[in-house]
């Protein structure tokens, strides 16, 4: 969910002397006073509070001391992270009343929470190029791969809940443009950010999709926004382990095609948080739908009986009919072509053309090759 951008007319309106308030001097005085009683309600630390608002523990030591004035920026995000009147915090000492107070989380939410948190961070997406015509596609494994990014972390302005947020650049046809938007992205501290930095950039914005993400028992869903043109519904496997990161998965997404044909589309997607070193030929053979792993064992049979009933001599095979005699070479030909043609579109459609799936097995072969191709950072991160 984009987070709205700063209108400072909220701010000027929201910060108008009150009747009876004193000068200027009283009013940083009341701040330096507010601001050191919110952390104390709210018993949080001003690292903490640096962390959810993006601003320095110097600085916040200097609004706490009387020092310097905060800017309306920081007073900004205090009113959404607190839901505090700012008319309140600027011209009149506060209260438990006026703060909303976060509730603490209990073992199993403070569990939750630590398989959300896992999630978070920012990951390189890799999936196909649909908007050739259904048919038509005469892309090279390289030319048909198209890369992201796609960022998930905490809304920290709801108080309420704990819920998650989720932006995706999209639609990026160069691989290490991709990798370096990656980098710029991780170098930011918060979401609020993020959104800014993608949201003031027009190549970036018309590419990006915001959303939420949350789980289920099994799965993790991302549903993603585009400019009310677009939606895209990402789901991924659920990951429990022990792991401090979950480093990237294989899913499935849905969202319209782009080109002359906009149609609703379904595939797979594949999610790195490290860059990899996989060529572009790899990662397309992971993506495609179907992979030859169907079994012919009932359709092999049949078509071996018919093998033997057509080719051998009744001495060789009992219940022959005696077809060997009766039909030439080119009749025999054709019987064992119509029946080979049957078998294999019975068994393509029963088996790779009804619906593809994202087994966990998929999932898992995703995973164990991520930890062997990820190019880590300096960071020391153990994937492993």
């Amino acid at each position: 969910m984009s987070m709205t951008n700063i209108n400072h007319s909220d701010l000027t309106s929201d910060t108008k002397k009150q009747p009876g308030a004193t000068g200027i001097e009283d009013s940083a005085s009341t701040v330096v006073a507010n601001l050191n009683k919110l952390l104390e309600i709210q018993n949080i630390s001003a690292k903490e509070l640096s962390e959810q608002t993006n601003y320095s523990e110097s600085a916040i030591s200097k609004y706490r001391t009387g020092k310097q004035f905060p800017p309306l920026d920081f007073l900004y995000k205090l009113k959404i992270l607190f839901r505090i009147s700012l008319d309140d915090f600027i011209f009149k000492e506060i209260n438990r009343v006026d703060i909303h107070a976060q509730i603490p989380l209990s073992a199993a939410e403070k569990d939750e929470k630590r398989s959300y948190d896992k999630f978070c961070g920012t990951y390189l997406v890799y999936y196909l190029n649909t908007s050739s015509y259904k048919g038509r596609d005469k892309n090279t494994p390289e030319e048909s791969l198209l890369y992201g990014i796609l960022t998930i972390s905490e809304d920290k302005t709801n108080i309420y809940e704990h819920t998650y947020n989720s932006i995706a650049v999209l639609g990026i046809k160069c691989r290490d443009m991709a990798t370096q938007l990656k980098k710029t992205i991780d170098s930011m501290k918060s979401y609020y950010d993020i959104d800014k930095y993608i949201s003031n950039d027009e190549s970036l914005v018309k590419k990006a999709y915001f959303g939420d993400f949350e789980f289920s028992a099994e799965h993790a869903f991302l549903t993603l926004t585009h400019d009310r043109k677009d939606k895209a519904l990402i789901i991924l496997h659920r990951v429990n382990s022990n792991k401090k990161e979950y480093i990237g998965g294989m899913g499935t997404i849905n969202s319209v095609s782009k080109g002359r044909e906009p149609t609703p589309t379904a595939q797979y997607i594949a999610l790195s948080r490290y860059p990899i070193s996989l060529s572009a030929e790899e990662i397309h053979h992971q993506l495609l739908l179907s992979h030859p792993t169907y079994k012919a064992d009932a359709n092999a049979k049949e078509l071996i009986s018919l093998f033997k009933k057509t080719y051998q001599t009744p001495d060789s095979y009992e219940e022959t009919i005696k077809y060997s005699e009766i039909l030439t070479d080119l009749q025999k030909e054709i019987i064992i072509k119509v029946n080979l043609e049957r078998y294999v579109k019975t068994s393509l459609t029963n088996n790779m053309f009804r619906y593809a799936k994202i087994s966990e097995r998929d999932d898992g072969a995703w995973y164990d090759l991520l930890k062997d191709v990820s190019i880590k950072s300096q960071d020391n991160v153990d994937i492993s």
